[in-house]
């Protein structure tokens, strides 16, 4: 019988305090530590991350009195301060930027001017109306890159123009289409309706 067999005692020089076999030792740290694991660090990284997520009913307050609501449970990508000209939002791989800018013409001539400007993503589609929860009249249209897809978006009132981009994996994309459509009836020009 070999030792360490059932009904065998562990030899003296392989125990620790005199109970321990010493040779699972190394064994029983990394249980411990994958416990310790789960049951401590995960739940702090849980509850950090969920003290981040946006609450239902928060406004963000952009340059020129435009203002969107993110959608409840996304995260700010940095710390919004004030009224800034953008912010982006995230949540599951998805991204939503907005900005606000000085902007005399219309919402396609905007969508056109945002979307010449960019080397990150191509164009691709018609170009369809759309408009906010103000009913103020936008563009839209869907883009592409390397690895995402998603749609841009433009709006104009009174000199003032919100352009919106939201992008993100194409199977993650989808998850996201209502909270998007949410953050894009939710902006809000001051001087409008």
């Amino acid at each position: 019988m070999e030792a360490g067999q059932l009904g065998q005692r562990v030899p003296v020089e392989h125990r620790v305090w005199g109970v321990f076999d010493r040779r699972y030792v190394p064994a029983l740290l990394v249980v411990i530590a994958v416990a310790l694991l789960w049951a401590v660090v995960m739940p702090a990284v849980d509850e950090a991350i969920s003290q981040d997520e946006i609450a239902a009913g928060t406004v963000t307050t952009l340059t020129h009195d435009v203002s969107f609501s993110p959608a409840p449970g996304w995260v700010y990508d940095g710390v919004p301060v004030g009224s800034q000209t953008g912010v982006t939002v995230f949540s599951s791989g998805v991204r939503f930027t907005i900005q606000s800018g000085r902007f005399k013409g219309s919402a396609e001539q905007l969508l056109a001017q945002v979307s010449s400007h960019e080397d990150d993503y191509k164009v691709t589609g018609d170009v369809r109306s759309l408009q906010t929860g103000q009913n103020v009249p936008g563009a839209a249209t869907q883009i592409y890159g390397h690895d995402f897809s998603g749609a841009l978006f433009a709006f104009t009132q009174d000199g003032v123009g919100v352009s919106a981009v939201a992008d993100g994996p194409a199977n993650l994309l989808g998850r996201q289409t209502r909270d998007v459509a949410g953050m894009i009836a939710s902006i809000r020009f001051g001087g409008a309706g």
